[in-house]
């Protein structure tokens, strides 16, 4: 996580989400997604290019499994919903 500008403090296993791949209709991904804490300030360094936190809303987005199944997810665990 050093090229992001933060430490890991801990981890914890939030879900496998398993999906067809946004990029490539013919290939499936699996995302294992962990709820974080950390430590320092998030800045783009070395092969980052750009970081951007983004909204938990309990509406899916368009587009990636990670916008349309893990923030709707979030918002749920989180009673937002």
């Amino acid at each position: 996580m050093r090229s992001s500008g933060v430490s890991l403090v801990s981890a914890t296993y939030f879900g496998t989400y398993e999906d067809v791949s946004i990029f490539d209709r013919s290939r499936m991904i699996t995302l294992f997604v962990y709820m974080c804490d950390i430590v320092g300030d998030s800045v783009p360094r070395s092969e980052i290019e750009a970081v951007e936190w983004v909204p938990v809303t309990c509406s899916p987005g368009d587009g990636s499994t990670f916008q349309s199944r893990v923030i709707p997810d979030i918002a749920r665990m989180r009673g937002q919903c």
